[in-house]
Parts: C-alpha cells; structure tokens; sequence
C-alpha cells in the first residue's frame, strides 16, 4: 500500500507526466468519439480515481480549450506540410446529420517520402442551400484555410452529384475533376442486376417495377406468376426466404440447429444476408450466403411449413435450376466485387489501378461460359454496363498517364496499342520539359559561374566548357523523339504488383531523375471519393441523438483530430 501511495505522489509531483496524462485523455475522447463532458460524468470519475487517486481531472471547459489548442497546433502544422506538398489529391462529398444539417466534408492527400498522408481536414456546415456557386465559395474558402495551393491539386475526386461536380469543375478546371471510380461501379452493378431501376415496359404493357423502399412491403405481386423468370424475379425470391428466416425466431433458431449438427461451431454458424440498397454488393453476399447455406435454408423452411404453429406462411424454395442460374451470376459478380472491395477497404488506392482492374474485369466475365439462360442474359448485360461505363478509359490521359508511369504495370496493363501510344507521346513530352528546364536552369548556374570566374579564351578548358554549355540545352532525346532516360525506363521490366509504388519510386528516382518529377504528377492522384465517406462515418460517430448540441465548429475540430494518429498527440 505504501509503495502504491509513494508512485502516485511521485505521478503528482510531476508536471511533465500530467500533462502526458491530459495528452492521452484528449486523444481518447477525439479518437473513441467520447463526449466533451465525459471527465464530468460520474462513472469515468470513479474509475480514474480508483485507477489514480491523486491525478486531478480536468474540467470539461478545460477540455474543450485543450481540444481547441490541440486542432490549433496540428492545424498550423499540417497547413505548413501542405503548402510545400507538389502533389495534392483532394476529395470531397455532402452529408446530412440527424439534426437535418447539410456539411460539406473534404480529405486531402499527398505523398510524403514513400507514405502516403491522409487528413480529414473538415466537416464544413453549409448554411444555405446546396448551389454550385455556394459549394464554389466552400471549398475556396477550405483551400485557404490549408494553404492548397491550385498548381499543387492534381486531382479532385466526387461522386456523381451534379452540384459537387459542377462546383469543382467550375472552381477547379474540368481536367482535374475525376468521378469516383467506386460510385461508377456501384453504378454497373446496380444497373447490370436491375433490382432498384424500373424496368422497361414490355409491349403487352406490362407496369413499370420497382422494388418497395420498405422489404416488408414485398408480396406475391411483385413477383411473376410462374415462379420463374428473370433475374430481378429470382432475387426479389431470395429477399423474401431470407426476410422469413431472419424474423422468424423459429426459422433462425432451426437454421443455427442444423448448421451445428453438420459440426459448425457456434462461433461459426452463419446467418443470411439481407441486401441493401445503397449497395450492390450487398446482392452478391446475399446471394453468396444463400446459395452456401441452400440445403440447410430448403429444410428450414420445409420444416416451417409442416409446423401449424407457424405465424406467416413461408416463401417456397427455388429449385434446382434456379440455384444454378443464381450460382452462375454470383461467379459472374464475383470480378466485380472483389475490384469493389479493393478500391473501398484501401485508403490510399490510386488512379493507375483503374485501368488494370478495369481490363481484368471484363477478360474475366469473357472468359466465362454461362449454361442457363438466366446466367447468359446477366453475362450480356454485365459487359454491355462495364463497357459504357469505362469505355475509352485507356485514353483518359490522367488514367492512362498515372498507369504508365506505374513502375508496376507500364505498358503491360493495357489493351489498346492505340491508346499506349498516345500516352507514351504525351508523358515523354512532359519529360522533355523537366529535362529541358533542368537543362535551362543548370545553363544559367553555368552562365553565372563563368561570369563570376571567366575562363580565357586562350585556356585549354575553354573549349570543353563550351561543349558543356552546348550540351546542357540537348534534351537527349532517341531516333523516336523519345527522351533516353523515359525509354530507359519504359524498357526497364515490371516490379511486382504488391510493392508500394511510391518506394519503387524513391528507389528509382536517382536513375530517372526527369521521369520520376512527371510520375509524382500522377501517380499520387486517388481515384475514389471513398475517404470522404469515411469521414461522414466518423463524423456520424461524433455527432449523434446524445450529442445534438454540438456545435459545427467543434465537429470541425473533432473530425480533424479524429483522422490523425495519436503521435501527433504527444
């Protein structure tokens, strides 16, 4: 007892170490999303005195100024790394909270060395209306704030909102907006499955369809009376039996039942997937699950139907055939998932993956040999949606430049030798101008030291310096007009597909000093809005029912704070 009464005088004693200790409980409460009040709420108080009876802990106006001085100090010195960053992607999205207030949230990002930095710089509250020239204003004003300067952005990644976009286009030039590569395949996979579009009426005047907001709005109605059909009609079936089995208690409980007698256990034992809207793979792990547990999901609700007691009649099951055509449009979604999970679980995806994922998606669903007519029909219109949706992205010169100058994919990752071409003509004259500025500013190092010590024209090094100064200008260019240094690396083989790009680069930049200048234009760029979703995520963690006298200035300051990592902290 006394050893533990001297440690903690020695902890009061010591300024330093509270002062760590207000360090450590400003970051929990920014990091786990605690309220500003938590040091006055009873239960904490009784824990940290039991934890350290001597450590005084500050008052809620105190952290709230702790806070405030913390986003301060970071704000100034994040500002600084942004200001002198060449490369800046910038995201941007709009949310509206639970208290039915629109913010515009914006994420910027740049290498820094081999990493790349992420921040979520604010969650702005917009006042009025959602206009493009009130967003134009925002973001300008966004920009100032952190010191972004224009020539740095190299890309500004939004969604399909027609608002958003117009505003980044209209403030930002139309060259450097890229739309998020992940909404457009939400796009291809919502309109390939056709589950939430209405369908085109047939010639007999068939009415207009559409999936009920509501899943427990559902009935027999929307579905076509033979049972069979179409693959909205197969999966509207599915919704159903998973809808049954997960709110009945009986049907649940039989299906953990049957999973731990086939030796599951219980930590182990699944439950079906209901599909979302907003997401379309959400369909694909439905269905995923579904077809998994299919034997077991049929005795369940044989065993529902035999069972008077039973509430609501059950759904029947599909049959064999049906099965089958639902298997063959999982495998053909499978592609278009694991792309969807890719760009989504990883913070720091780039533009050059864009092209590479596309052309592996498409050579995959070719390749596939669909037997059902079901799983033939969604095969057409999955490669009829993935070509209007990324058809001529190899000659989108931001996609096409960041993807060659991807010293993991090069010219490896494309299809058309068109496209290559054209893009090798256009990164190699960009390389020409690093080389010929370089070359334009070492002729004035050298103009200027010969001026400062002039060499006689009698010396013997008169005419070798000469010839230095002529050969500064040449841009060393091959017999195709290229420069070496860029054919050299072009001709360099491919690293392997896992390494960071970046650290490639650092490694590589020694050698192709010029080309690794370019690289640093493109490759850095996102090609998903995904962070700014993230940051509504967090920023929906924050301001909750619980919290809905928090102001949009602290919200500001929490959702910052929140995205850094706790060693800026201390």
């Amino acid at each position: 007892m006394d050893k533990c009464l001297n440690r903690a005088a020695s902890f009061s004693s010591g300024g330093e170490r509270d002062i760590t200790v207000t360090n450590a409980l400003v970051y929990m409460i920014v990091k786990d999303d605690m309220p500003l009040s938590t040091t006055s709420r009873e239960g904490f108080r009784l824990f940290c005195s039991k934890l350290q009876p001597l450590y005084k802990l500050p008052s809620v106006p105190t952290v709230t100024k702790k806070i405030e001085m913390a986003y301060e100090e970071l704000r100034a010195k994040f500002a600084k790394d942004i200001s002198e960053a060449q490369s800046i992607t910038l995201t941007a999205d709009i949310w509206t909270s639970q208290a039915m207030k629109s913010h515009l949230g914006v994420t910027v990002h740049y290498p820094q060395g081999t990493d790349m930095i992420s921040v979520e710089v604010c969650a702005k509250p917009i006042e009025t209306r959602c206009t493009t020239p009130h967003l134009r204003t925002l973001l300008r004003e966004v920009c100032a704030t952190w010191c972004i300067r224009d020539e740095a952005i190299i890309a500004f990644v939004t969604d399909g909102g027609a608002n958003i976009k117009a505003a980044v286009r209209e403030e930002f030039g139309v060259l450097k907006h890229i739309s998020c590569f992940a909404h457009l395949l939400n796009g291809v996979g919502q309109a390939s499955i056709g589950l939430h579009t209405n369908t085109v009426p047939s010639e007999a005047g068939a009415e207009m369809r559409e999936v009920p907001d509501n899943e427990d709005d559902l009935d027999d109605g929307d579905l076509n009376p033979d049972g069979s059909g179409d693959l909205k009609d197969l999966v509207l079936r599915v919704k159903k039996i998973v809808r049954f089995v997960r709110t009945s208690t009986i049907a649940t409980a039989e299906l953990m039942t049957l999973q731990k007698e086939a030796g599951t256990p219980d930590h182990q034992c699944l439950k079906l997937i209901q599909e979302v809207r907003t997401r379309w793979n959400s369909v694909f792990e439905m269905l995923e699950r579904f077809l998994k547990l299919a034997d077991k999901v049929s005795r369940v609700l044989l065993k529902c139907q035999m069972d008077r007691t039973t509430k609501s009649k059950p759904p029947n099951m599909l049959n064999g055939e049906e099965l089958e055509a639902l298997t063959e449009v999982k495998d053909l979604l499978k592609p278009l998932n694991e792309v969807t999970l890719e760009v989504s679980s990883e913070k720091t995806t780039t533009l050059s993956k864009c092209i590479p994922l596309v052309n592996a998606m498409q050579d995959k669903n070719r390749e596939f040999m669909a037997i059902t007519p079901v799983g033939f029909n969604f095969q057409q219109k999955l490669l009829a949606q993935l070509n209007k949706s990324f058809n001529g992205i190899e000659n989108l010169r931001p996609y096409a430049a960041a993807t060659l100058l991807d010293p993991r994919f090069k010219r490896a990752a494309f299809n058309s030798t068109g496209a290559v071409a054209s893009v090798i003509s256009f990164v190699g004259k960009l390389v020409a101008e690093e080389i010929a500025a370089d070359s334009r500013s070492l002729q004035a190092e050298g103009n200027a030291a010969t001026a400062a010590n002039p060499t006689p024209e009698d010396s013997i090094w008169s005419g070798f310096d000469q010839r230095v100064r002529d050969s500064l200008v040449d841009a060393s260019q091959d017999v195709a007009g290229l420069p070496i240094e860029f054919r050299q690396y072009l001709n360099r083989p491919v690293c392997n597909r896992r390494e960071n790009p970046l650290v490639v680069w650092e490694n590589l930049k020694g050698e192709y000093p010029h080309v690794y200048k370019v690289a640093m234009k493109f490759l850095p760029a996102l090609s998903t809005s995904v962070p700014s979703e993230r940051l509504f995520s967090h920023a929906g963690l924050i301001n909750t029912k619980l919290r809905n006298r928090l102001s949009g200035h602290h919200l500001d300051q929490l959702v910052f704070l929140r995205s850094l990592d706790a060693k800026y902290f201390f």
